[in-house]
């Protein structure tokens, strides 16, 4: 039997985004078929890892919002992570963020700095909004 599909497949995501709208979104993506990469702070990772119950040292939380996933450990606070942040967004289709209005971690919030790739598309965790970049 083939698996059939999905309609996502072939769509890279950088998701630069924590704690639970942000990641939930990109679960949904990736259960559509998505590859999603996940960047996560060095020493710390996603808050969503120490939130709520847990069971062998995973919090619900990040297993389902977190599913599917690929992780990467990234300091976006550091001109080398912001480098590679910029190298990753033209190899990605959709760019996934939840930093508030005045952050500009990576210079990429809101899609600022997408212009290398006219293709790629930031989507805001509220999932209210999906704007192309410009």
């Amino acid at each position: 039997m083939t698996e059939s599909r999905r309609p996502l497949d072939g769509i890279r995501v950088l998701e630069l985004a924590q704690v639970v709208a942000g990641p939930f979104c990109g679960a949904l993506m990736a259960e559509f078929g998505a590859e999603v990469i996940k960047t996560e702070m060095p020493g710390r990772g996603d808050d969503l890892r120490r939130l709520g119950p847990s069971e062998d040292g995973c919090t619900y939380w990040f297993a389902v919002d977190n599913r599917n996933k690929k992780l990467v450990t990234l300091d976006l606070h550091t001109l080398k992570g912001q480098d590679i942040v910029r190298r990753l967004v033209p190899r990605c289709d959709v760019v996934l963020e939840n930093f508030g209005p005045a952050s500009s971690s990576a210079g990429v919030s809101g899609g600022k700095r997408c212009t290398r790739s006219t293709r790629v598309w930031s989507w805001r965790a509220s999932l209210r909004s999906v704007r192309r970049a410009r």
